[in-house]
């Protein structure tokens, strides 16, 4: 719990900084991820600032639907149950944060994990870290699409934890 809250702050302190130094060309999006909810039957939100016209600082929610991790004899796709995610992006492109990115991130995980195959599951809770590459798409009336492939590596718990934590996605939302 200390971790999300540390993690919220300074969350929330990069968007206070960004708001103070230029608070009119400040922008925002909002989008959510289809591919984890149509497939993988999650809720990942994606909240993003832009910090100026290449780089961005955003903050992603992973939240399994039945509260579980998604590892079982059903879906054997996620062993995280819920996600916390702040990454940072930066562009290479024309357009103002569009185009082709890279993206360094962290990410808190709670879930559970059965490495011996015997289906005894441990609990964890554990701290990634990882890169992405992406395109974003964006329309003339603000709406975003989002493509991003990329993996962390766990960094905590050797043995109850998984060794990579994945960050896909298929998002759709709206700048603001």
């Amino acid at each position: 719990m200390r971790l999300f809250l540390f993690l919220f702050f300074i969350f929330l302190s990069f968007h206070g900084n960004a708001q103070q130094n230029n608070p009119t060309t400040l922008r925002k999006e909002l989008s959510i991820n289809a591919l984890n909810i149509l497939v993988f039957k999650t809720l990942d939100f994606t909240y993003e600032i832009h910090l100026n016209e290449e780089s961005s600082f955003g903050l992603n929610t992973f939240l399994s639907l039945d509260g579980k991790s998604r590892f079982d004899k059903d879906a054997p796709y996620y062993y995280e149950a819920f996600t916390l995610t702040p990454f940072y992006r930066i562009y290479f492109s024309e357009k103002e944060n569009a185009g082709f990115f890279v993206e360094a991130f962290a990410t808190y995980a709670t879930g559970s994990y059965d490495d011996s195959q015997v289906n005894v599951y441990n609990d964890f809770n554990e701290l990634a870290i990882g890169f992405s590459l992406g395109k974003k798409f964006i329309t003339k009336r603000n709406f975003v699409a989002v493509i991003y492939a990329g993996a962390g590596r766990y960094m905590l718990e050797k043995e109850n934890a998984p060794g990579v934590v994945p960050r896909i996605g298929i998002s759709f939302g709206k700048r603001f």
